[in-house]
């Protein structure tokens, strides 16, 4: 599984392909917003992957979906009630933990932190 986005219309599309073993096959990305650009993913099976970016066109939430092996859906991200802006840049689901780490920036104004956020697999 791979993930990433487009920019049509100066708008992020989430778009996300699975490897079937010869081709890459498109698969349909959940929008929550305007504005989607996952770039990160982790997948502990070839049915169980986490991808974090960011959504939002301004002041962007933080952006979780969990793949099921059929298809996406976001996961309310805690950093979109608590920060002015989040943006997830890399997450880590390690094999055979019931967990998953994302790491990125939360903003507090214009001003930037280093953001951890931990969450289930």
């Amino acid at each position: 599984m791979a993930v990433g986005w487009a920019f049509p219309n100066n708008n992020g599309v989430g778009i996300a392909e699975e490897w079937d073993g010869s081709t890459w096959q498109m698969v349909k990305f959940p929008a929550p917003s305007r504005n989607v650009q996952p770039v990160a993913i982790s997948c502990t099976s070839r049915l169980t992957c986490i991808a974090a970016g960011v959504s939002g066109v301004r002041n962007g939430a933080g952006l979780i979906a969990a793949w099921d092996g059929s298809k996406w859906s976001v996961v309310q991200s805690p950093s979109s009630r608590v920060f002015y802006g989040t943006e997830l840049l890399a997450v880590s689901c390690p094999h055979g933990s019931a967990l998953c780490t994302a790491v990125g920036t939360a903003y507090s104004g214009h001003v930037g932190q280093p953001f951890i956020e931990t969450g289930p697999a």
